[in-house]
């Protein structure tokens, strides 16, 4: 009987940190080896999720498994969290149910990034999304410099951005590479080196954000959409509506993409008016909508039967105004 409720009491608390595995080697669900810098709060549910609040600087890979359908809310609060790992990213959503939160309740000096230190040695993401990410606060450094092209946030999944700051630390290394889902509704996406912030090859949707290119040397399009090597099959697109862009090459497109530009401000807007949506033109240097001319109403020839049927209505009428004359006037003669 003692022997259950221990193995009971294990299974509950594997099930509740499903979500810290891989801190080191003698690492168990129940152990204190998860880093003491990172408070832990919540229940991992939707109602209650997971808070992971870095109380200083953190080295912990933070993976939720596939299965897991745990909902999870980072809190840099100002703070530095990078992998523990070799070669693993620092954030891996491998669950198509669970969902991350990224937050920083500081003054947005909490940063995301690969640990330097454990050697990279191939094309690690910093962070990989395989369900659903939100970032809301803090900046993700994409710094892999291991020499094979690599990105900030690799999203199969659904990723929503509504603040904080991506940024292009290394010459072979994407902001974002998107085979999933991508909505931007805020944030600054620096792009501060060679390769472009944006690799798209899915549906891409910019609807705001702030979007800078430093001039580096050789550097090509803000965004790229096509294909790639492992992009979805049929249609990919890249959708703008909005967004601040203060870069000379906004967008290049190629194989079988669409891109759609409907709003946003540009350093050069000559640069997308071949990819202006329909409806849309570019006046004084800026997007607007086409009034489409309203065709005049047609007048409508007069129908003979209804010519006929006024005719045969008079008729009647006058008609039964003389018969009831001539019986009056036969009435009182």
């Amino acid at each position: 009987m003692k022997m259950k409720k221990v193995m009971m009491m294990l299974v509950i608390m594997m099930a509740g940190f499903m979500i810290m595995p891989n801190v080191n080697a003698e690492y168990k669900f129940d152990t204190p080896n998860f880093d003491k810098n990172i408070k832990q709060e919540g229940q991992g549910t939707k109602e209650n999720p997971y808070i992971l609040t870095l109380q200083e600087d953190a080295i912990q890979d933070i993976v939720i498994e596939d299965g897991a359908n745990l909902y999870v809310v980072i809190d840099l609060a100002g703070h530095k969290l990078t992998n523990y790992t070799q070669d693993n990213s620092v954030i891996h959503i491998k669950d198509s149910n669970s969902s991350i939160t990224i937050k920083d309740s500081s003054n947005g000096s909490g940063v995301i990034e690969l640990n330097k230190e454990k050697s990279i040695t191939g094309a690690v993401p910093v962070i990989k999304n395989e369900g659903t990410l939100i970032d809301e606060g803090g900046t993700i450094n994409s710094n892999n410099d291991s020499g094979e092209r690599s990105t900030g946030i690799y999203n199969v999944g659904n990723l929503t951005i509504t603040g904080g700051t991506i940024k292009t630390e290394s010459d072979d290394a994407w902001g974002i590479t998107n085979l999933g889902t991508t909505v931007i509704n805020g944030g600054t996406f620096n792009q501060n080196k060679k390769l472009p912030m944006i690799q798209n090859s899915a549906d891409l949707t910019i609807n705001n954000g702030t979007f800078q290119a430093s001039g580096a040397p050789g550097q090509e399009a803000m965004i790229v959409n096509d294909p790639g090597d492992e992009g979805k099959e049929g249609n990919i697109i890249a959708k703008i509506a909005g967004g601040d862009f203060q870069t000379q090459n906004v967008i290049y497109e190629e194989g079988k993409a669409t891109t759609e530009v409907s709003g946003g401000t540009y350093q050069n807007p000559e640069s997308i008016v071949k990819y202006l949506a329909n409806g849309y033109e570019l006046e004084n240097g800026k997007i607007v909508k086409v009034e489409q001319p309203v065709a005049p109403a047609e007048e409508k020839n007069p129908d003979t039967s209804d010519i006929n049927l006024f005719m045969l209505i008079s008729f009647t009428v006058l008609s039964g105004l003389g018969l009831g004359y001539a019986v009056k006037k036969r009435r009182f003669n």
